[in-house]
């Protein structure tokens, strides 16, 4: 089935999801108008509703606020160019020692950290703080950082 893109209020992607999968399930004019419903973090803004009828479809999505009832382009996406939402990449990929992040989140937030060693079991990246006086070795998950540059670069 074909799968459109459609903006949603960023934010709420969740509530306006749940809100179109319960209405095209419960009201009987809209059953089977959407076979799926599906939003993720990466891409905050945009609901994919798979669906056979794009009129329909548009239909549906008028009744809810929050949701535009027309579609980002009124061809189907293609279910490769959504492989890289689909199929979640580790955080840990892409970082290597020496790179230079920023973290993120915690504590430490804000400040730019040289990466010492990786633990891709873990998921944990041991950072030097570059701003301390002396090398303060910190063991964050890899989500707590954002490459900010490489060794190499």
């Amino acid at each position: 089935m074909p799968v459109y893109i459609h903006r949603a209020s960023n934010g709420k992607e969740k509530m306006l999801a749940k809100m179109l999968a319960n209405k095209s399930k419960d009201l009987p004019q809209y059953k089977g108008f959407i076979s799926a419903v599906m939003f993720t973090d990466s891409t905050k803004g945009y609901i994919y509703i798979e669906g056979e009828d794009l009129t329909q479809i548009e239909q549906l999505t008028s009744t809810i606020r929050g949701i535009t009832n027309k579609p980002i382009s009124i061809n189907p996406v293609d279910l490769d160019e959504l492989q890289d939402i689909l199929v979640p990449r580790p955080a840990i990929e892409g970082l290597q020692q020496g790179d230079m992040v920023e973290i993120i989140n915690g504590p430490f937030k804000g400040a730019r950290a040289k990466v010492t060693r990786i633990d891709s079991s873990n998921q944990e990246v041991t950072a030097e703080i570059t701003s301390a006086s002396m090398g303060l070795p910190l063991k964050l998950h890899a989500d707590y950082v954002k490459k900010i540059s490489s060794e190499n670069s």
